[in-house]
């Protein structure tokens, strides 16, 4: 006899919530592991001398970097995304692609770029020489400031998307009531607009947080303390990965703190309109002198955030030519592209067992474990890189006890693709 219906239903209802169950626990164990190594690591004289010598420099230096890219970040995004949703302008398709480009380009690659521009014999530089007859003048960006500049230009465009959106959902009735009352355009924008979409502005604006929080790359590279590279320092420097683990945990909370009060205030302040009757239709600007303001308003940030740092990386690749062609560059770039392709493959397999599952086990599974699978992109990269390596070398450790040895196999994992494309299908996954 054939089982009914029923029974069916029930036997796939606890497969989808076997499966969303092992999905969720293999994406939380490296913040699982992470908090226990964080708080159960019994060496403290390291991180004494830690929290005396370094910690205060860390955390003061990411404080005003992160707080200095979001500020520029907005300075970018916003005037563009407000001008590009309020008035009619040729070309608005292509310039609304441009603004998005940047994100495209990593930081680490933004920030050399920006460092051969402003270096000596870099453009700015030679441009600066036509105006003195001594030394040519040299303006140091290898400093926090500097760094935040870079970091701006690379993510703005997660304000500009979220703004655009914002903008967008405004409504004409609005707007003409701000006219009917006497408003200017300026007080309807700060007064009326800015706080409806004030929700999504600090959606994308969480974004460009983490990532700031999290970078290493470029803030290496400028040579500037923060919590990233002293958790590298420390792990590689000091041969402490006890240490390392403490700064990570640390380092994890304050992403996560900054993460719920940014997404519990945007829950609470809907920036959306559900039903758009009338929107705001565009308008033409008045005469050319504001036109050319419009359109310096979206040109700058895509000078800077996409043509200079492109410009110096085309002159870089034309001195290099010859070298384009060797053996080497094509391996590693064969390399880089296999490592995207499995895991983007990889985070459409989780992605689609996670949502497929998740569907069939309601309302069994509870949407804030739904939520907890994709809690990946709050974590820095390098947090997750510690994570995921000291698991693995604390798993090997607890085999070695047992009799295995394990020890070759896991040094060739550490170094392999596979842990790599596993931590970027956890970043992502969201």
């Amino acid at each position: 006899m054939e089982p009914s219906h029923s029974r069916l239903r029930s036997l796939g209802t606890r497969k989808a919530y076997l499966l969303f169950a092992i999905c969720v626990v293999l994406v939380a164990t490296p913040l699982i592991y992470l908090l226990v190594s964080g708080f159960t690591s019994s060496d403290t004289s390291s991180w004494d001398h830690i929290v005396e010598t370094r910690l205060p420099d860390y955390l003061r230096h990411t404080f005003w970097v992160t707080l200095y890219t979001a500020f520029l970040a907005s300075v970018f995004a916003l005037p563009a995304a407000w001008v590009l949703s309020k008035y009619r302008m040729r070309g608005a398709l292509f310039l609304d692609t441009l603004l998005v480009i940047p994100l495209a380009i990593p930081k680490y690659l933004m920030a050399y770029a920006y460092g051969g521009i402003f270096d000596f014999g870099g453009w700015v530089s030679s441009f600066l020489s036509f105006f003195s007859t001594g030394f040519p003048p040299h303006i140091d960006i290898l400093n926090p400031l500097g760094l935040s500049f870079v970091l701006a230009c690379a993510l703005f465009p997660y304000i500009y998307i979220a703004a655009r959106l914002g903008f967008g959902s405004a409504q004409r009735d609005l707007f003409e009531a701000s006219q009917l009352l006497g408003r200017s355009n300026r007080a309807y924008f700060f007064k009326i607009l800015l706080p409806l979409a004030l929700p999504a502005i600090l959606g994308g604006l969480s974004f460009v947080i983490m990532e700031t929080v999290g970078d290493y790359g470029a803030s290496y590279y400028f040579g500037v303390d923060t919590l990233s590279t002293g958790i590298f320092r420390t792990w590689f420097g000091l041969n402490d990965i006890e240490t390392a683990f403490r700064l990570s945990l640390l380092l994890t909370l304050c992403v996560i703190a900054i993460s719920v009060i940014i997404f519990s205030y945007g829950r609470t302040h809907k920036f959306f309109i559900k039903s758009i009757q009338r929107p705001l239709e565009k308008t033409n600007s008045d005469n050319s002198f504001k036109s050319a303001l419009l359109y310096f308003l979206c040109l700058a940030p895509i000078g800077l955030g996409t043509i200079f740092p492109m410009a110096q990386l085309l002159k870089w690749g034309y001195q290099s030519a010859a070298t384009i062609g060797d053996i080497d560059v094509l391996m590693l770039t064969f390399s880089s592209a296999k490592i995207a392709g499995f895991t983007a493959l990889t985070c459409l397999v989780f992605a689609f067992v996670l949502l497929y599952s998740a569907r069939l086990a309601r309302p069994k599974v509870p949407g804030i474990l739904t939520e907890f699978s994709l809690y990946g992109y709050t974590l820095p990269g390098v947090v997750l890189a510690i994570s995921l390596l000291g698991l693995l070398f604390g798993f090997s450790k607890t085999l070695e006890s047992y009799g295995w040895d394990v020890s070759s196999f896991t040094l060739y994992l550490s170094a392999s693709s596979g842990l790599l494309v596993v931590g970027g299908a956890i970043r992502f996954l969201a």
